[in-house]
C-alpha cells in the first residue's frame, strides 16, 4: 500500500517475522508447529539426512532439544494429518503411535505419558485412527471406529469411550478409514466426524449421541484443512470439489443443524482453510495468496499475496499468523488498527484541492478524521 505525504511516498508493507536464526523450513503439513498461545514452535526438518526436532520457546529465544522418545516416535507421525496435536494450554503435544497415544510435555518434548487407546484386542496396529486437541484443554481420538477423550495432565480417560456407526458408515469402515475429526469450539466433548463417501457426523460424547449430520462431497479428502469451525463453533465452512482443477467451491453451514446459510461460493484454486474469524469471514490460501471470503457474498472480498512466504498460516483470535523460516509473522485483522497505522504515516490537514473532490458533509480538517 502506498501513502503519499508532502513530496514523499510512503510503503507500507506486511510486519516483518521476528528474527530466529536457523529455523526449519515450514512444510505447511501435517505437524502443527505453533502451539495455541504461540509461545512454543515446533522445529522439525530434515536437512541432508539430518532430523531436527526441537521446541523453541519466543518468549526468551531458549531452544529446547527433544528427548530419545519424542526423537524416534514422533517422525512418524507426520506422514499424515491429525497424527499429533497442540493442547489449547500449549503445555502437552500428543501424538498418535499405533494403538498408544503419547503425551509430551512442552518445552521439553519429554514423554509425559503412553496411553492406550480403546479398540478391538485384534488388528489393533492396523487400525486408522486420528488425533485433536479440544479448546478446553481436552484431547479426543479416533481409533478402530472408536471415539474418546482424554485429560492429558492426568492420563485418565473422560467418560466412557463410544463406538461410532451410521446408516452408511459402520464402525467397521472406520477402523479402516477413519482418520478425521474436528472438535466444536465452545461444546466440549462434541467432534464432527468425517464417514463413508463424505457423510459427516457431529457426535456428542457426554451424551453418547448424535447431534447433526450432513453431507459433504466424498472427494474433499486432502492434507489441507477442508473444514472449520468459527470460534463460537455455531458456524461451519466447507471445502469441496478441491480435485476438480480451478473449481473449488466454499459452503457455510450454521451448526448443529448444518443448514446451507448461502448460496455456495465458487473457489477457484483455493486448496485449504486457515480460519473463520469471531465476526464471520473465511480466510483460506491457494498457496499463493490469502483470501478472504464471507457468508453471503458469492465474490472473494480481498486477496494478499504471499506466494514468497514459505510458511504454515495459524488463526489465532484476531491475528492471522504464519510460521515462517524467519520466525513468526503476526498480522492484525483488525481493521481499525490497520486505519490508524495508515494514518499514522499520512495523517495530515487537506490542502484546497483535496477538500474540493470531497462529497458535501464530509469531514475536512483531517485526511483520517478518525484518528
Amino acid at each position: 500500500m502506498l501513502g503519499i505525504k508532502g513530496g514523499t511516498v510512503l510503503r507500507f508493507t506486511l510486519p516483518q517475522p521476528d528474527d530466529y536464526p536457523d529455523l526449519p523450513t515450514p512444510r505447511g503439513g501435517p505437524i502443527t508447529l505453533l502451539t495455541p498461545d504461540r509461545r512454543f514452535r515446533i522445529l522439525e526438518g530434515n536437512d541432508a539426512g539430518k532430523v531436527t526436532l526441537a521446541v523453541l520457546d519466543t518468549r526468551t529465544g531458549r531452544r529446547y532439544e527433544a528427548g530419545t522418545a519424542a526423537r524416534h516416535m514422533l517422525p512418524p507421525t507426520y506422514a499424515a494429518l491429525r497424527q499429533n496435536a497442540s493442547t489449547s494450554d500449549g503445555r502437552h503435544l500428543v501424538a498418535r503411535s499405533e494403538d498408544q497415544l503419547a503425551v509430551y510435555s512442552l518445552p521439553r518434548l519429554s514423554l509425559h505419558r503412553l496411553l492406550r487407546l480403546p479398540g478391538p484386542a485384534t488388528s489393533r496396529a492396523q487400525a486408522t485412527g486420528a488425533v485433536a486437541a479440544a479448546d478446553d484443554g481436552s484431547v479426543l481420538t479416533l481409533y478402530a471406529g472408536i471415539l474418546a477423550r482424554w485429560d492429558p495432565s492426568t492420563g485418565r480417560a473422560i467418560g466412557s469411550p463410544l463406538p461410532l456407526h451410521t446408516g452408511d458408515t459402520s464402525q467397521q469402515w472406520l477402523a479402516a478409514n477413519g482418520q478425521s475429526l474436528w472438535p466444536r469450539p465452545r461444546h466440549p466433548g462434541q467432534v464432527l466426524v468425517r464417514g463413508r463417501d463424505g457423510e459427516m457426523s457431529l457426535w456428542d460424547l457426554r451424551e453418547r449421541r448424535l447431534v447433526g449430520a450432513f453431507q459433504a462431497n466424498p472427494d474433499a479428502i486432502s492434507n489441507w484443512e477442508t473444514e472449520v469451525f468459527d470460534p463460537s463453533g455455531s458456524s461451519l465452512a466447507t471445502l469441496n470439489n478441491i480435485k476438480t482443477p480451478d473449481s473449488a467451491r466454499i459452503e457455510f453451514r450454521s451448526v448443529p443443524d448444518f443448514r446451507l446459510r448461502a448460496p455456495t461460493v465458487s473457489a477457484g484454486r483455493t486448496g485449504h482453510l486457515i480460519g473463520l474469524t469471531r465476526d464471520g469471514h473465511l480466510i483460506s490460501t491457494d498457496f499463493e495468496d490469502l483470501q478472504l471470503w464471507q457468508a453471503g457474498r458469492t465474490l472473494e472480498i480481498a486477496k494478499l499475496p504471499v506466494g514468497q512466504i514459505s510458511a504454515q498460516w495459524f488463526l489465532r483470535g484476531d491475528d492471522l499468523v504464519a510460521v515462517t523460516t524467519s520466525g513468526t509473522l503476526t498480522l492484525p485483522l483488525d481493521p481499525d488498527l490497520w486505519y490508524r497505522e495508515l494514518c499514522r504515516g499520512v495523517n495530515r490537514p487537506l490542502t484546497v484541492q483535496e477538500r474540493r473532490l470531497l462529497p458535501p458533509g464530509a469531514s475536512t480538517p483531517k485526511s483520517c478524521p478518525k484518528s
